[in-house]
């Protein structure tokens, strides 16, 4: 056979071109893939034995499938995934071709991690992971980006499947590999569910030997079966004021205090190579690893405070009005590599989403710009990017994928409660803009607006798709956000009806309630107001009589909540003092006294606007000075102190509930 030189951008350049050649027809030409030797004429080519020059011998053909695997690889980048599963039905070679660990390694690098498409962390090396899941996570991975990232279509259905637990029982749920879903009740027993049983009938796995309420986790996979699941719980006592991290180390563990000059508990923990980076409300602090071992070691395993080498503020180079702008209200941390252009990446970056306010979320990118031998490094902090508002909805929960690329939220209006989704471009072009309806990719339908039903958790992953919404009535739902069309669920077990029709607790963690109505009494006032009194208001001590159960440690609602949930402060709080609710009230604002620890709070609510403005006074302060500034017509806020951010979604959740037990009225928090 002669080998046609015209096309020989094709072929293996290990052949020889300089001239025809003939190839004998037997055993050892007929092997694919034979070995490549030298010829007489020292070109590379076939075994020399093999090669004559005649034109009478039987000659082979060599076909499509003699290539090189790598050739192969190579022709894959130009087809489309449906192409390439389409080669399994040419012949039995490419079928298994198709089926190789180092093809879907090869297509799950090109087509999804060069192309900056979200990955599972567990899934990482792909070396180790098997090629049946790589291949599953290719897919997957594509249809979110087609679904998803491309917009080529919206997603506008009902939840259609769902887990049945006990009423008011679930008080944590995580995914774990797309496929099994954890599930804790009632502060204690675990459970794990297969997602891929439709069915639900039981769960696989119960473990009883559990307590305390989940409050963190972070899973890491040992390989292709087994799964490490680290969970932190909620303290009992919620009088501590320091945060503190658990450092692990092969000889001993130790507990490190974090140097704080607040009481407010850092949101996120990060540890990278050399860094541990704490976010709080007012910065990201950053901890040198050398120096927190050492100061454990010398601390003989007891609490070992340090301080940061380094302080980033959220927003550098933006003129602030007050020192509370400066300040954000909750925020975690992300994945090294989110794929965002122009802004850097690496093991070394560290990325961080808070929350701007109720309806958007902020990407803070902290950089690295020096790097000593023997000290800690220096960073800095860059300009903030809105990854994505949901204007005019009003978040009650979210979840922000690991990258930040994706995000599912849930909203409550007059269609019900709804999960929607949103995807965040590579370029963050467009979001910035004001407040605008937001363009979602889809909107999944919990319940209508008839129903009572409360939402208590959801869990998302944002490289697959898979979606879990943990309800009050003990239902947690199960959807695959990439799938075109419903998925059934046969099942015969008896639904509970109330879970329409009764409203749950609100949440688990605060199972007190107070009566209502609430505030209980509200007064009419007696005569016209003055300017003074107007100005000021009538004050009350009396709390059992204006808001009863207001000062239970555990109410949902009530001051010690305000003061864990809206403010991040952690403790027991009480109402001390406040403005007394009346019908007929001719000033715009009220303001309340509460007592937290040693400390006292002043929190002023703006009715014209539905903000919060919140001081913690210094130590110093009475409360008989905070009284006599309020009687003199003055809120207070001039007295010594800081002002603390505030977090709205507690509050959008606890309206949401006060809405489904006092339907025909949207009360103020208190």
């Amino acid at each position: 056979m002669q080998v046609q030189t015209s096309r020989q951008d094709y072929r293996p350049t290990s052949y020889d071109t300089s001239s025809p050649f003939k190839i004998r027809y037997n055993s050892i030409a007929a092997r694919s893939r034979g070995t490549i030797r030298l010829t007489e004429s020292g070109q590379v080519g076939p075994n020399a034995g093999d090669v004559v020059s005649t034109d009478e011998v039987p000659q082979r053909k060599i076909s499509f499938l003699d290539l090189p695997t790598d050739i192969f690889l190579r022709l894959l980048e130009w087809l489309e995934m449906p192409d390439i599963l389409n080669l399994r039905r040419a012949c039995k070679w490419l079928k298994t071709f198709a089926r190789l660990h180092a093809t879907w390694v090869f297509l799950a690098t090109y087509h999804v991690i060069g192309k900056n498409l979200p990955w599972p962390a567990w899934a990482l090396p792909l070396l180790e992971v098997p090629s049946a899941t790589l291949e599953h996570l290719t897919l997957r991975a594509l249809r979110m980006r087609r679904l998803w990232d491309c917009g080529s279509q919206k997603t506008e259905r009902k939840l259609s499947r769902f887990i049945q637990r006990p009423r008011e029982s679930i008080t944590w749920i995580c995914l774990i590999r797309s496929r099994w879903l954890l599930i804790q009740q009632n502060g204690a027993t675990l459970e794990l569910w297969d997602l891929e049983d439709v069915e639900y009938k039981r769960p696989n796995l119960i473990i009883d030997s559990f307590e305390g309420i989940v409050d963190g986790s972070v899973v890491r996979s040992n390989g292709e079966f087994a799964v490490t699941t680290m969970i932190s719980t909620r303290y009992e006592d919620t009088s501590l004021a320091k945060t503190a991290v658990a450092l692990l180390t092969s000889s001993f563990v130790a507990s490190l205090d974090l140097a704080r000059s607040d009481p407010q508990q850092a949101f996120a923990i990060q540890l990278k190579r050399h860094v541990v980076a704490v976010a709080t409300a007012w910065s990201v602090d950053l901890y040198w690893r050398e120096t927190i071992l050492t100061a454990l070691q010398s601390a003989g395993g007891g609490v070992a405070p340090i301080q940061p080498f380094q302080r980033l503020t959220y927003f550098p180079g933006y003129p602030r009005k007050t020192p509370i702008e400066a300040a954000i209200p909750s925020a975690h941390f992300l994945a090294n590599n989110p794929g965002f252009a122009s802004l850097p990446s690496g093991e070394d970056t560290i990325l961080l989403c808070s929350q701007g306010n109720i309806s958007g979320q902020i990407l803070h990118v902290a950089q690295l710009t020096e790097i000593t031998p023997r000290g800690p490094p220096t960073y800095r902090m860059l300009p903030p990017d809105v990854l994505f508002r949901s204007d005019p909805y009003t978040m009650l929960f979210y979840d922000l994928g690991q990258s930040g690329r994706r995000s599912v939220f849930v909203v409550d209006d007059r269609r019900g409660l709804s999960l929607c989704g949103v995807s965040v471009p590579l370029d963050l072009s467009g979001q910035a803009r004001g407040p605008a309806k937001m363009d979602y990719i889809g909107r999944w339908c919990i319940t209508d607006s008839s129903s009572k039903d409360l939402v208590y958790h959801v869990a998302f992953e944002e490289a697959t798709g898979t979606c879990a919404v943990a309800m009050g009535s003990g239902r947690v739902w199960i959807e695959d956000l990439t799938a075109s069309e419903i998925i059934t669920q046969n099942t015969s077990r008896d639904l509970d009806i109330s879970a329409e029709t009764v409203t749950p607790r609100a949440d688990i963690a605060w199972p007190g309630t107070h009566p209502l109505p609430w505030p209980a009494v509200i007064r009419e006032p007696e005569h016209h107001l003055s300017l003074v009194e107007a100005s000021s208001g009538d004050w009350s001590a009396d709390v059992e009589t204006y808001y009863p159960s207001k000062n239970r440690t555990d109410c949902f609602g009530g001051a010690t909540w305000f003061v864990n949930q809206a403010l991040n402060i952690p403790g027991p709080a009480t109402s001390l003092f406040f403005n007394v609710p009346t019908t007929r009230w001719p000033i715009s604002s009220d303001v309340e006294i509460i007592g937290t620890g040693d400390r006292l709070l002043a929190v002023q609510r703006s009715y014209d606007d539905d903000s919060y403005a919140v001081v913690l006074f210094d130590q110093g302060v009475r409360l008989d000075d905070v009284v006599k500034r309020l009687r003199e017509g003055h809120t207070g806020f001039d007295l010594p102190g800081n002002e603390v951010p505030f977090d709205s979604r507690p509050l959008e959740r606890y309206i949401t509930w006060r809405r489904r037990i006092e339907p025909l009225s949207v009360p103020r928090l208190w």
